[in-house]
């Protein structure tokens, strides 16, 4: 009668720790890995695997360690570096902090806790904070409103040829308002997004005026390095008369439009 062996992959830490430890006894009585293999219910090479390993380490290096990531690893960015970034973040650029972007980005948050901290933050980590504080993206061409739908079924579909051929780069364009996480202090955030959702932002202690935006739209400007057509909704151009005040460096590098709300 054949005995069948449980598949070790199926075994507890303690049951698995006897079997290799079975199999190390084999092998010291001479035994060969293909026949230990027979016995232990195992492939030779992972017999050879065992081998190796109580050679290296004994007894002690046949234990399974635990799996997944090491405890804390998980915790990328502690409270403090949060509550630093926007201390220092209002009314300031990457360029300002040493950073070589133009306007702040996943990217350019990343390289910021980078330098403060020494620790390479992954991008998924990053889009995941920006979203708990609130910086989403303008929802842009895939806005939900009647008026805007009409509005791009219509009027954007005429304007669009002048632009450029569709070749010139569009941004869409919102002022919102969060409260810093930790600082709980309010800020107003001037945000840019294509339609591909590559998003861009400048924080401000104090809501927009002309000097601020045109501060953004000259870095949005240096970011597309190329003439851009930036879409801006109605009510935010009506509540920041900084829109129609703002002064760009390059005139001719920018078309605006004023839409209805996303």
């Amino acid at each position: 009668m054949t005995i069948k062996l449980r598949d070790a992959r199926t075994l507890s830490p303690e049951a698995l720790f006897e079997r290799r430890k079975q199999a190390i006894l084999l092998f010291q009585q001479g035994a060969s890995r293909i026949a230990i293999a027979r016995v232990v219910g195992v492939h030779r090479t992972v017999v050879g695997e065992w081998v190796r390993a109580w050679l290296s380490g004994g007894e002690d290096a046949l234990r399974t360690r635990p799996g997944g990531r090491p405890r804390g690893r998980g915790k990328s960015i502690p409270v403090p570096v949060i509550a630093d970034f926007w201390t220092h973040a209002p009314d300031s650029l990457p360029p300002d902090h040493g950073i070589d972007t133009p306007l702040w980005s996943i990217r350019s948050v990343r390289d910021w806790i980078l330098r403060r901290t020494g620790k390479s933050i992954p991008v998924r980590t990053t889009t995941n904070y920006l979203h708990a504080w609130g910086l989403r993206p303008p929802v842009g061409p895939r806005g939900l409103s009647d008026a805007f739908q009409d509005w791009l079924r219509q009027s954007y579909r005429r304007m669009k040829p002048p632009l450029g051929g569709g070749k010139r780069p569009v941004w869409w364009l919102d002022s919102i308002r969060i409260t810093a996480p930790a600082t709980a202090e309010p800020l107003h955030v001037l945000m840019a997004a294509t339609s591909l959702g590559s998003a861009r932002f400048f924080p401000l202690r104090n809501p927009a005026d002309a000097p601020a935006i045109s501060r953004f739209l000259d870095a949005l400007h240096m970011e597309a390095a190329s003439p851009v057509t930036i879409i801006i909704p109605h009510p935010c151009a009506a509540t920041h008369p900084g829109w129609a005040a703002a002064r760009l460096k390059d005139p001719a590098s920018s078309h605006h439009i004023i839409c209805p709300a996303y």
